[in-house]
């Protein structure tokens, strides 16, 4: 009997570790799809971070950008208004002068 018990045996020994190795196998997929799982998900977190920051920062700036254009347009404006104001009396001050040589 005993030739005939030894390969069975051995056999069930086979069986056995290749269960345990599928398990084993299985766990760590398990825990390895888990962890990148969680790595997926801080990262998703910190790009949401990220974005909102630099949302942050683009709000900023672009209010401070518009605060320049609007300073740059009422200087602009404002320059334009002295050249214009200056023309005008240079020209009031010619007429004055060409009044005064045709002796009015």
């Amino acid at each position: 009997a005993a030739p005939s018990l030894a390969p069975n045996l051995m056999n069930f020994a086979e069986i056995e570790r290749q269960r345990l190795a599928k398990k084993a196998a299985e766990t760590k997929q398990k825990e390895r799809s888990t962890l990148v799982v969680q790595r997926n998900f801080r990262m998703h977190l910190a790009r949401t971070r990220m974005l909102a920051a630099l949302r942050a920062e683009n709000n900023k700036a672009a209010a401070s950008l518009q605060a320049q254009v609007k300073t740059r347009l009422a200087r602009a404006k404002y320059a334009e208004l002295v050249e214009w104001k200056r023309r005008e009396a240079a020209a009031k001050r010619i007429c004055a002068h060409a009044r005064a040589k045709l002796g009015r």
